[in-house]
């Protein structure tokens, strides 16, 4: 089990706007495919990502075009 957020940029700062508890990270392409399906003008241009590569998969084929940008200091 593994559990993954979804934030955005504010003007006060990051503000989570989804978490998944997933039962593996291979789970985490129907997650965010539904985070989609219920935000449907949402068009980020960028991700803040931790080095670990499957997420860059599932974000690249849900968001084409987006900027992957990767996180050297995840907590």
């Amino acid at each position: 089990c593994c559990l993954r957020q979804v934030s955005v940029v504010t003007s006060t700062g990051y503000q989570t706007v989804g978490t998944f508890i997933l039962e593996s990270e291979v789970d985490i392409i129907e997650a965010l495919r539904e985070l989609k399906k219920h935000n449907s003008s949402w068009s980020p241009s960028e991700f803040v990502v931790d080095l670990n590569s499957t997420l860059s998969d599932p974000l690249l084929s849900l968001f084409p075009g987006i900027v992957l940008c990767m996180c050297i200091v995840c907590i």
